[in-house]
């Protein structure tokens, strides 16, 4: 019997180039402070569904899956500076409590949950990684808010080479204004 091919995937807001860069400007002097493994900027985004090893045979299914969510843009406001210390990772997240991307999260795991996929048990914590293996979370004044006018959700898969994960963008699904 022989294995299956597999790829890692994910669900997650892609930012655009543009706001990657901003991104990365807005918390240079702070990812600097923190020590440890910058992340990449092409590599930021936000999971909003883990899927880990999926068989190569099974992504168009999950593709066919993330048709059935249905969103409306919503704006983030990127200001809130986290740790997770277990982990040792710094992270960015939204400023306030935005529902739109709690019910966004929440719509894409029912359409997966009813499909048979184990839904993560820990309690979604939107975030962008900015530091793998920091030392600690850096004092001092956070950043400037980064706003991010969301449009879109995408299957990211991650591609491991020895320098690291790649990120790879494979679809994307706009959303619907009402």
């Amino acid at each position: 019997m022989t294995d299956r091919p597999t790829r890692r995937l994910f669900f997650a807001l892609w930012p655009t180039a543009a706001l990657r860069r901003e991104l990365a400007r807005a918390t240079r002097s702070l990812v600097r402070a923190a020590g440890g493994r910058p992340v990449p900027a092409a590599n930021l985004h936000i999971t909003l569904a883990f899927l880990g090893s999926v068989p190569a045979d099974a992504v168009a299914a999950v593709k066919d899956l993330a048709e059935q969510v249905a969103a409306e843009p919503f704006d983030l406001a990127l200001a809130r500076v986290g740790f997770f210390p277990r982990a040792r990772t710094l992270w960015l997240g939204p400023a306030s409590s935005c529902p739109p991307l709690f019910q966004l999260q929440d719509g894409l795991w029912q359409v997966l949950a009813a499909a048979g996929w184990p839904r993560e048990s820990r309690p979604f914590t939107p975030h962008l990684t900015l530091v793998r293996k920091a030392r600690a979370m850096p004092d001092g004044p956070g950043v400037q808010p980064v706003l991010w006018h969301v449009e879109s959700f995408s299957l990211v898969e991650s591609i491991t080479h020895e320098s690291g994960a790649v990120y790879q963008e494979l679809a994307s699904w706009p959303f619907t204004s009402a």
